[in-house]
């Protein structure tokens, strides 16, 4: 597998947990253009939330704003 296909496999596979394990409430925002990506995290009160992510690839940071919102949401639940 190319490190291009194996990339948007890892985007995708991100993508799919993203939407089996985003908490209730919780949402992710993708902007894209030419040669760039942002994911925006909003809380369920419309808050836009920080994603400790530096400068990884798309997949990590979709994976660092799930690991964010579901760390938030299991601290709430306490």
């Amino acid at each position: 597998m190319s490190d291009e296909a194996s990339n948007a496999a890892l985007i995708g596979q991100a993508l799919e947990r993203a939407i089996d394990d985003l908490p209730e409430g919780y949402q992710l925002s993708l902007h894209l253009g030419a040669g760039y990506g942002v994911v925006l995290l909003f809380s369920p009160d419309g808050d836009t939330l920080p994603i400790s992510a530096g400068e990884a690839d798309l997949a990590q940071i979709l994976t660092s704003a799930v690991d964010t919102a579901c760390g938030l949401e299991s601290r709430t639940k306490h």
